[in-house]
């Protein structure tokens, strides 16, 4: 499994900007607990190689947590049971919702070292990988600098199996 910090970071700072009724959609109630979609079975469980590439940075942020033009790569687990789908890159697990036409809306909050990180992907998958947007914002310490960042990454995902 491809993995790092500067990958997780980044990740989970691609998912976010989606509108969420008025609320911001990186918040921690916004990520966590994100509904099951309209989906049945299993067919987008698998594991995928997916590349992220750092389209926005916002805030006060650092080169290893957030930089435009940055691309990263990992192998993700993603776990479909009808409706609920969870994505696993070996950071910030995600978890949230696949509807039937292969929209999902994922999201997740956590500690990545020092840094506490929310993160919201959405898109859409379409049986042999996934599109869409991976947004994070990151707050707290990073190498003796005081952050507050918002990131917008690009992601595509390949099924590997």
């Amino acid at each position: 499994m491809r993995t790092g910090t500067s990958f997780m970071l980044a990740l989970h700072a691609a998912v976010l900007l989606a509108a969420c009724g008025g609320a911001d959609p990186l918040d921690k109630d916004q990520v966590v607990g994100i509904p099951a979609g309209t989906a049945r079975g299993t067919a987008a469980s698998g594991t995928y190689a997916a590349h992220l590439q750092v389209t926005a940075c916002s805030g006060t942020c650092t080169p290893r947590v957030c930089e435009v033009g940055r691309q990263l790569d990992a192998d993700a687990a993603d776990t479909q049971v009808d409706g609920r789908l969870t994505f696993d890159a070996g950071g910030v697990p995600l978890a949230g919702g696949i509807d039937a036409d292969g929209g999902f809306v994922v999201g997740g909050w956590g500690a990545l070292g020092a840094l506490e990180a929310s993160i919201r992907s959405e898109g859409t998958w379409t049986g042999d990988g996934l599109t869409g947007s991976y947004d994070l914002r990151v707050v707290g310490t990073d190498a003796g600098q005081a952050i507050d960042c918002v990131g917008e990454s690009a992601l595509v995902a390949t099924r590997l199996r």
